[in-house]
């Protein structure tokens, strides 16, 4: 009994309770542990972050257990198409993906399949649902040699596509760093212009 509950707690720790997947304390291990193989290897890893295209329409109108259904259909939508790759809920109506080894044009290829069917409608407690997602890819090693790196730009090219019109997908460029950093700097000196 006690190796039972340790087991389920070592299990909380790590997976999203409301899909099953794994969260994202797991998956950002998982990106660090995949990033020093690829690093040792000369080889490339991608994180796809997923997010949901105003999901917050279906919780406020909806209602939040409609909304958790979703989510969990949208896990399973999403399961199958990246096959033995790291699927992880981050937070809310976010996903990631961990691309390890693949092929150069396998994570637009995938991206593209996940917004198309994404994007069909979905029925939820007898609710049909169409919804669209946005997606951001960055690629290790040229966008981040670190796993709080690589998500920080992957979420960073999440944004740029929410901007961009969502239901999209972008790749992260270094100019978005420099954005979201001059954005932060400004934040602060109107801060600091206020408060002096």
């Amino acid at each position: 009994g006690i190796s039972e509950r340790e087991d389920r707690i070592a299990h909380l720790a790590f997976h999203d309770t409301l899909t099953g997947l794994p969260n994202r304390a797991l998956f950002r291990e998982q990106t660090a542990a995949a990033l020093r193989q690829a690093l040792h290897r000369g080889a490339t890893i991608a994180v796809l972050c997923i997010d949901l295209d105003n999901f917050r329409q279906v919780n406020d109108t909806l209602g939040h257990p409609v909304g958790d259904a979703l989510l969990r259909q949208v896990a399973g939508i999403i399961a199958p198409w990246v096959g033995d790759a790291l699927l992880a809920r981050l937070r809310g109506d976010e996903f990631a993906v961990l691309l390890v080894g693949e092929e150069r044009d396998r994570p637009r290829l995938l991206g593209q399949k996940l917004l198309d069917r994404i994007r069909e409608p979905i029925t939820v407690a007898a609710h049909q649902i169409v919804t669209t997602a946005s997606i951001g890819i960055a690629v290790a090693p040229a966008d981040g040699s670190t796993a709080d790196a690589l998500l920080k730009n992957a979420d960073l090219a999440l944004h740029r596509a929410k901007a961009d019109g969502r239901g999209t997908l972008r790749f992260f460029e270094s100019a978005l760093d420099a954005e979201a950093q001059a954005r932060r700097q400004l934040e602060l000196d109107m801060r600091d212009a206020i408060a002096g």
